[in-house]
This record gives C-alpha cells, sequence and structure tokens, in this order.
C-alpha cells in the first residue's frame, strides 16, 4: 500500500470533473484513516504528515473527498477543506488499537516505510504508547456537498456493476471492519468548524 490518502490533481479533466469544477480530490480509505468521514458533511481527520508529506496541509487545501470504505470502493463525502491540527495524544492514539488492531499497526508500517525509521513495527507502536512519535492529523472540514454529483456517480456505479454482474457472476470483495473508535477526537465537537 502506497499511502493513506492519494491526492490527485485533475490534469484533463472530464466532462464531468468540468461540470461541477472539480479540479482535485482526495481519496483517504478508513483502514488506516479510520477517523475519517463516514457520511458526506461529517467532519473527520486523517493521519498524514509522515516524511515528505510533512509539508502537506500546512496552509488550508480545498478538495472533493472520496473515501475509500472497501479496497475498491470509495464514497463521495463533498468538498473539503483539509489543514494540518495538532497530532494525536497519547490517549487518543491507543483508542485505535480497541477494535482495529490493524489500524495501528499498519500506521507504524507506514511511519517505518515515510520516516525512513530502522526501528521494528513493535518499537514504532511502543515509542507512539510512550509520546515519543505522534501521528500528524489533518482535520477535515465539509464546505458544501453536490447532490446532483452524487446522484451521477451513484448512477455510474449502478450501470457498472450491472455491466459486471452480466459478465461475471463472481467478484471477490473485500470489505472493511465497521470499528470505529468510540473516543473520535474531540476537538470536532469542541471547536465546530473551524
Amino acid at each position: 500500500m502506497a499511502s493513506a490518502y492519494e491526492l490527485f490533481s485533475i490534469a484533463v479533466p472530464k466532462p464531468l470533473a468540468l461540470k461541477f469544477g472539480i479540479t482535485s480530490y482526495l481519496c483517504p480509505n478508513l483502514w488506516e484513516n479510520p477517523w475519517c468521514p463516514t457520511s458526506p458533511g461529517m467532519a473527520g481527520y486523517m493521519f498524514v504528515g509522515l516524511g515528505e508529506e510533512i509539508h502537506k496541509f500546512v496552509e488550508p487545501e480545498v478538495h472533493e473527498l472520496f473515501v475509500g470504505v472497501a479496497r475498491t470502493n470509495y464514497r463521495l463525502m463533498g468538498r473539503y477543506r483539509a489543514h494540518r491540527v495538532e497530532p494525536l495524544t497519547v490517549e487518543e492514539w491507543l483508542t485505535l488499537s480497541e477494535k482495529v488492531s490493524v489500524v495501528r499497526s499498519k500506521y507504524c508500517e507506514t511511519t517505518q516505510r515515510k520516516a525512513k525509521d530502522s526501528r521494528s513495527v513493535e518499537s514504532i507502536n511502543a515509542a507512539y504508547e510512550r509520546g515519543e512519535l505522534r501521528a500528524p492529523c489533518v482535520k477535515l472540514t465539509c464546505l458544501d456537498f453536490k447532490e446532483d454529483l452524487y446522484e451521477i456517480l451513484k448512477a455510474q456505479k449502478i450501470r457498472q456493476k450491472n455491466t459486471n454482474s452480466s459478465s461475471s457472476q463472481h467478484s471477490i470483495k473485500q470489505e472493511l471492519p465497521d470499528a470505529r473508535s468510540s473516543q473520535k477526537r474531540r476537538r470536532i465537537e469542541d471547536t465546530g468548524a473551524s
């Protein structure tokens, strides 16, 4: 897995991108970013800022947001402002292990790779647990949701599904566990939309 998120700039926009003024979009996934929005308009966070990504989102950026809910299933959440906030605290880091133990392990692997950290994944996890390392955090705040764009994408997906199901009766779909931290960052409620 290359990254916990992907940022795409549209060099040659397709008609749909032109129609809705989409010039870029973010695609974080829930298996590495369990605090991402799961419904349109919902605020959330993604854990981005290791290695060269440290310079991303220092200044607020605006992008359409699609969140990966399964390996091949991304959902439109809306147009979002993304900006760097304080890294996760130790307490917040520890909530990630309760139901989605793979999140911490995957993030430690990502830390090892992106930060070129020679320690073992277990040692990196211990450093996060002690607060020696803190997971960088980017707040995602919804600016708007284009219902008509959603309806067009939904219709395209249904057409694609119908085409695929007629050509192949069996498709492999890897779903995500539906487990999210029950103690999602309180800053969303405390600060509102900032």
